[in-house]
């Protein structure tokens, strides 16, 4: 129930920070806005790694509304700028690309979330450790895009 409850607060971190990002975006523009989403995004994950949090159930909560928040603004910044340079005709195809890739980045995270916890947990190591390290390496590996996108505008 408590796991249940968490990955709601996560959730709820990416509802509500949508309210958000149209005016963080005219505010800071688009690149400053996703690096603020990947430095959420980094700093609620690597929150989840830290022993004196997971004693406490409303801090894994706060750390996971932090990262929920963060990964929203990222979505929705990576799913609306993917059709800016994309001529009117294509992008009903764009659209369905988009669609099958979030799809499969869906399942090919969760798939090796499962099997880092797997790996992990056959050799006696903290079970979710590695794969929290994983998404936070991900989470930074925007960085560039990011940079890239803000030196564009």
């Amino acid at each position: 129930m408590l796991a249940a409850l968490l990955v709601g607060v996560h959730g709820l971190g990416a509802l509500i920070s949508r309210f958000y990002l149209e005016a963080a975006t005219k505010r800071c523009g688009v690149g400053n806005t996703a690096l603020m989403a990947i430095v959420g995004t980094a700093m609620g994950t690597a929150a989840l790694c830290l022993p004196a949090v997971l004693q406490f159930p409303v801090a894994i909560g706060m750390a996971l509304l932090l990262r929920g928040a963060g990964v929203g603004w990222l979505t929705l910044l990576a799913m609306s700028h993917a059709y800016h340079a994309i001529a009117r005709r294509k992008v009903p195809d764009a659209s369905s690309l988009s669609r099958v890739v979030t799809l499969l980045g869906a399942s090919v995270g969760t798939a090796s979330v499962a099997v880092l916890y797997q790996i992990s947990a056959r050799f006696g190591w903290d079970a979710f450790r590695p794969a929290l390290i994983g998404l936070f390496v991900l989470a930074v590996s925007c960085t560039l895009p990011a940079l890239v996108l803000k030196r564009a505008r």
